[in-house]
C-alpha cells in the first residue's frame, strides 16, 4: 500500500504560515494551514472585485447557481453569494471556525464546524449534529456516508447510524476530499505534496501524483480528472487519471478552496490576509479564463 509514504518536507514547506492564526485560540484547527507557504503570485485576470471576505474557506455551488462560502475569523458564518451580482446574505451564523461545506443526499447542507459536523436545511436552519469529530474537508459518498479528514492526519467515515470508521493511511494536513466516478476517495495530502486515491472498502491507498506545490482544495470532474489548487504556485492544475498534469489557470493569490458548477465553471476561494478582510472569489470558465466574482 502506497498510502504510508512520508517524504521529507522541503525547506519551503518548513516555513510555517498560520493562515488560521486568528482563530487558533478557539480551536486546535488553528494550525491546519501550518504546512503552507506565503505566496507572492500576481493577481488573476479581471478588475478588483467588490466582494471581500474575511478568511474564507469552503465553498459549495447550490442548485440555483448561488454560492455558499464559509467565512471564519471573528465572523464564523456561512454566506450565500450571488456570483453574478456579488450580493451576499447570511445563510447560517453562530458557528465556530467553519471549514468544509457539502450537500448531503437528503438535501441538507453539512458544515465542518470546530469539533463537529453540523447539518442545516436549505434555509440555513440548524437541524442536527452529524458527528462529534474534528473535521476540516468533508465529502459525501454515493451511499450517503460522510467522509472527513483533519489537520492531525486522521481520515474517517461516518455511516447513517453515526458509527465512525477510521482509516490507517498516513496523511499530513489534508485539505481536500472528493469522490472519483469509480468510488475512490481522492485526497489532497498537502504536507506530503501528493494526491492519493483510497478504496473506501479495503482502505488501500495509492498515490495518483506527487510533487505538487502544497495542494489544497480539489474537485473531481465527471471524466475522473482531478482539479486541484496549488497554493505555492497560485495555479489550478488538472491531474488526469494517469497522473499527467496540466495548468488550467494561474495567477491566483493564496488559493484555498474550490467548487465546480454543473456547467463546468469553477469557483476558487482566495484566502486573503490575516490582518484584514481581503479574501475573494474567482470564476474560471471552461476556456480557462479567470474573472472576479463582483
Amino acid at each position: 500500500m502506497d498510502g504510508n509514504a512520508n517524504p521529507r518536507p522541503s525547506p519551503e514547506l518548513r516555513q510555517l504560515v498560520a493562515l488560521r492564526a486568528g482563530v487558533a485560540a478557539k480551536t486546535a484547527l488553528g494550525f491546519l494551514a501550518a504546512v503552507l507557504v506565503a505566496a507572492t503570485c500576481g493577481t488573476a485576470t479581471g478588475a478588483r472585485p467588490r466582494l471581500v471576505l474575511d478568511q474564507p474557506a469552503g465553498i459549495l455551488v447550490q442548485g440555483d447557481g448561488s454560492l455558499l462560502v464559509a467565512e471564519r475569523s471573528n465572523r464564523d458564518r456561512i454566506l450565500r453569494v450571488n456570483p453574478r451580482s456579488g450580493k451576499r446574505t447570511v445563510f447560517a451564523s453562530g458557528l465556530d471556525d467553519p471549514f468544509g461545506i457539502v450537500r448531503a443526499r437528503d438535501g441538507s447542507v453539512l458544515v465542518s464546524n470546530a469539533g463537529s459536523i453540523v447539518a442545516f436545511d436549505a434555509g440555513g436552519r440548524r437541524l442536527r449534529e452529524v458527528a462529534d469529530v474534528e473535521a476540516s474537508p468533508i465529502a459525501i459518498a454515493g451511499d450517503g456516508d460522510v467522509f472527513y479528514a483533519n489537520q492531525f492526519g486522521e481520515l474517517g467515515r461516518i455511516d447513517a447510524d453515526g458509527r465512525i470508521r477510521r482509516y490507517g493511511v498516513s496523511l499530513s494536513a489534508p485539505h481536500g476530499l472528493g469522490f472519483a466516478p469509480d468510488g475512490s476517495l481522492i485526497i489532497s495530502d498537502t504536507g506530503n505534496r501528493r494526491i492519493l486515491a483510497l478504496n473506501p472498502e479495503t482502505g488501500a491507498a495509492r498515490t495518483v501524483v506527487r510533487g505538487l506545490r502544497a495542494p489544497l482544495g480539489l474537485v473531481v470532474e465527471p471524466s475522473g480528472s482531478i482539479l486541484v489548487l496549488e497554493y505555492e504556485t497560485g495555479r489550478l492544475t488538472r491531474v488526469r487519471r494517469n497522473g499527467a498534469k496540466s495548468t488550467v489557470a494561474k495567477g491566483f493569490v493564496k488559493p484555498y478552496a474550490l467548487a465546480r458548477a454543473r456547467n463546468g465553471t469553477i469557483y476558487v476561494v482566495q484566502a486573503g490576509d490575516l490582518d484584514r478582510p481581503s479574501g475573494t472569489i474567482r470564476r474560471v470558465t471552461r476556456d480557462g479564463k479567470v474573472h472576479p466574482v463582483p
